[in-house]
């Protein structure tokens, strides 16, 4: 079973999920830019925090080991209110057969 591509913006065209920046309007990209500049805090300041993400699931998915990018994008998505799964490609369900695509849709589904 091949599954179709995840649709990335809704139909209103605001950002649903953010799996890769091609195709995204140049647009989109720099209002995500800007609003990412928002959440810059001087060096020892707390960081910001918010409930933007409040009953949102965030799932890093990483195809190499990467400690230091996956801390960051797990303090982010907690410090937004978000819940995070972190998912090992080398030890998913991948050895059965699935796709990735497959657990981001089981996931979706959640």
């Amino acid at each position: 079973m091949t599954a179709e591509p995840i649709r990335q913006l809704r139909d209103d065209d605001s950002l649903r999920h953010l799996i890769t920046l091609e195709g995204l309007e140049r647009d989109l990209l720099e209002r995500l830019l800007r609003r990412a500049q928002q959440f810059i805090r001087p060096m020892g300041a707390p960081p910001m925090r918010s409930n933007s993400l409040s009953g949102i699931t965030v799932a890093n998915l990483f195809g190499e080991p990467s400690t230091r990018t996956r801390g960051s994008f797990e303090l982010a998505a907690r410090r937004l209110g978000a819940d995070i799964i972190n998912l090992e490609v080398h030890l998913s369900s991948r050895s059965k057969g699935e796709t990735i695509l497959d657990t981001v849709y089981t996931l979706q589904a959640m």
